[in-house]
């Protein structure tokens, strides 16, 4: 099997590639292909390591689509994590609570007194309120 002639994704032979190691423009940075196949796919790719350096243009979009929904996802997730922290410490006398790493619900109100609470080392920081 001709390793350069094939995507290294779908092992299809098409004549039209993109080489994984050079890199696109994606959400206005520079992107190596081979990033985005290591880090939303978990392979593991190198330079010379004898497998194909090309993925046809239907995997690429496939790829992008990934890198796209992943960064969504990540964009997303910093968004929630930075509500839940500002309303975690808004200043009223609502309740809340954290779950933490041992499965226990720690009680905190708005004024600081608190069992265990946001200090307590077993504390994972993900906080819900509770009226």
């Amino acid at each position: 099997m001709e390793s350069q002639n094939i995507c290294r994704s779908c092992l299809k032979s098409t004549p039209n590639f993109r080489n994984i190691f050079t890199s696109e423009e994606i959400l206005g940075q520079p992107v190596q292909l081979s990033d985005i196949l290591g880090s939303c796919f978990a392979i593991s790719i190198t330079k010379d390591d004898g497998y194909p350096e090309n993925i046809c243009l239907k995997c690429f979009q496939l790829a992008k689509l990934s890198y796209l929904f992943r960064k969504l996802c990540e964009k997303s997730d910093a968004t929630l994590r930075e509500y839940l922290h500002a309303n975690f410490f808004s200043a009223d006398s609502r309740h809340y609570y954290v779950q933490s790493t041992s499965s226990e619900r720690c009680r905190i109100n708005a004024g600081g007194n608190s069992r265990n609470g946001p200090s307590d080392p077993h504390c994972s920081g993900l906080c819900t309120r509770r009226n």
